[in-house]
């Protein structure tokens, strides 16, 4: 296994910084934004596309990885709306 799906995987739960977001829902997409929108006012962080969040779910392991293959719609409907965040928020 990769080691950067290892650490993320030893991750216990999310913080101010990191975010894990399924992309199961088209729900998802306004959940993305607010969360883009309030770690960009902050410290800044990490989204985490693909993983289940470790504490909702009772998957372990590599069954909490899902890709954004799972709903590439909502994927690129995420990329869509991100361009449309004013002021435009750099390094995203």
């Amino acid at each position: 296994m990769n080691d950067i799906i290892t650490e993320i995987l030893k991750l216990p739960t999310e913080t101010r910084t990191i975010e894990f977001k399924r992309l199961a829902s088209n729900k998802n997409v306004v959940k993305v934004l607010k969360t883009i929108v309030a770690m960009a006012n902050t410290d800044g962080g990490t989204i985490i596309f693909g993983v289940d969040d470790p504490v909702k779910t009772k998957l372990k392991g590599l069954e909490r990885i899902f890709g954004i293959e799972e709903n590439t719609e909502v994927f690129d409907e995420i990329g869509r709306e991100i361009r449309k965040i004013a002021p435009p928020i750099s390094n995203l």
